[in-house]
């Protein structure tokens, strides 16, 4: 199919939205969800200016905690990997309610003690599920209000 600029169907719409090779994405309906990269370099910047509902089908799992570590936002793509709905991670405290397989020092530890933290790590998740590898991304700035686990189930 041969689509313009101009050509505003669905079907030539839906073309503009297929994967990379580069990156992984899943479908979502007929389109696919490029906007938010996992390995963006201004990531943190780029959630923080986002709206949950925006942040809702990345394409890998997207945690919004707190200064306290208080879970603020937990997307539906986390959620559907995890089994954990949304309603009732909200509110609880990450490391020790949610996901205590993270409570250690290299996961929580960074976030308590690295004010500025951007940095990716493989990791196998094992709560409540066979082992599962996935990478992490955590993101935070020196008082920030949202601090940001990102997962990439594989």
């Amino acid at each position: 199919m041969n689509c313009s600029a101009a050509d505003n169907s669905l079907d030539c719409f839906g073309s503009m939205f297929r994967p990379s090779k580069s990156t992984q994405q899943r479908p979502l309906g007929r389109w696919y969800l490029s906007r938010v990269d996992f390995d963006a370099v201004d990531l943190y910047n780029q959630l923080l200016s986002s709206s949950d509902d925006y942040l809702e089908d990345t394409p890998f799992g997207v945690v919004g905690m707190d200064s306290d570590h208080r879970v603020v936002m937990y997307n539906r793509t986390e959620s559907a990997f995890s089994g954990l709905s949304p309603e009732r991670v909200t509110g609880r405290h990450f490391f020790s309610e949610v996901a205590p397989c993270t409570n250690n020092f290299m996961v929580a530890h960074r976030f308590d003690t690295e004010p500025e933290l951007d940095a990716t790590i493989d990791y196998v998740f094992t709560l409540r599920m066979k082992p599962t590898p996935v990478q992490l991304r955590m993101l935070t700035r020196p008082d920030a209000a949202r601090r940001f686990l990102l997962v990439q189930w594989r």
